[in-house]
This record gives C-alpha cells, sequence and structure tokens, in this order.
C-alpha cells in the first residue's frame, strides 16, 4: 500500500516539474517578439537554457524544425592536430619493399619500435603499405 502511494507521489512530482518547464517555456518564448512559433522554438533552444525536445512539446514544433539552426550555433570540436607527416609514407613504404612478406601488423610494430618520429595510426601504416 505505502509502496503504490510512494509511485504516486514521485508520478505527480514529476508530471508537476514536467508543467513547470512547460509554463517556463511558454513564458520565454510569448515574451519574444517573434509572433510565429517555429522561429521562436529556434530562437529559445538556441539559448540552451530549456532542452530542445521540451520546447519542441511545449510549443507544438517538431524536432527536425529547430534542430539544424541549434547544431550550426554549436561551434564543432576540433580533434588534436595531426603530427607533421615529412617523408614517413615513404619510409613506411621502403620498410615494405626491405620486407615484403611482412603485413601491416609487423610493419607497424616495427615502425613504432623506431623512434617517435615513426609514429604512425596502424591505418596509415596500411594506407602506405598497399594491404588490403
Amino acid at each position: 500500500m505505502w509502496s503504490r502511494r510512494l509511485q504516486q507521489v514521485r508520478e505527480l512530482h514529476r508530471l508537476l516539474g514536467k508543467k513547470t518547464l512547460e509554463a517556463e517555456i511558454l513564458k520565454e518564448a510569448s515574451s519574444r517578439s517573434n509572433p510565429k512559433k517555429i522561429a521562436a522554438a529556434r530562437a529559445l533552444a538556441a539559448t540552451r537554457r530549456f532542452p530542445m525536445k521540451a520546447v519542441a512539446e511545449a510549443l507544438g514544433v517538431a524536432r527536425s524544425c529547430i534542430a539544424p539552426s541549434v547544431r550550426a550555433a554549436v561551434p564543432r570540436r576540433r580533434g588534436r592536430p595531426s603530427l607533421p607527416e615529412d617523408d614517413l609514407g615513404a619510409r613506411i613504404k621502403d620498410l615494405v619493399a626491405e620486407l615484403p612478406t611482412y603485413g601491416y601488423r609487423r610493419i607497424h610494430a616495427l615502425a613504432r619500435a623506431r623512434g617517435p618520429s615513426w609514429r604512425a595510426g596502424h591505418l596509415r601504416t596500411v594506407n602506405a603499405s598497399g594491404a588490403s
């Protein structure tokens, strides 16, 4: 009996939080001067104050209408810059020419053992060695 009541209370808390969030979203959207729903939803989602799904549901707009503009506003993460290659590919090809029976995994291990100037990802080794 208590567990059922506790579940009901938790569900009511969840619904109250959802309705409060919807009310905040609608209040924020109505305070903006743009009368179009999609434009208001895009502007509201771009602030990243509310989840995109909640904005879309509260304003009755498809998430697919909002998503492209929000993605474009966020700068993409850049990975680590690649190391300068110099003549690494040529050196790997020379190593393959010396040892034609070695596969790309062994060539990669030999290249890594030769020092930091030979450091390369295994795919670069595969591409340089011509293995398929």
